[in-house]
């Protein structure tokens, strides 16, 4: 049996997770991850030396809005001046 519990505390998704095993043994698991948005990733992007080229709201390169549940960037290395 497990019970999960998900919550979204400003930029931070926590999820917190009790697996009961069938011996009765309980362990119990934390993920805290913490959420961009593009603003926040492009300036970290351009301090990293990268220049931010597209933005994708799935892994099939679909337009990325705000109700799209992953943000993947495409970004190359700044080419020297």
């Amino acid at each position: 049996m497990a019970w999960y519990e998900t919550f979204f505390d400003k930029h931070y998704l926590k999820e917190y997770a009790t697996v009961i095993a069938p011996d009765g043994g309980k362990r119990e698991h934390r993920l805290t991850c913490r959420m961009y948005f593009y603003p926040e990733l492009t300036k970290m992007l351009n301090d990293a030396g990268l220049v931010p080229l597209r933005v994708f709201g799935d892994y099939d390169g679909d337009e990325y809005t705000w109700d799209s549940r992953r943000m993947i960037t495409l970004a190359e290395k700044r080419r020297a001046a």
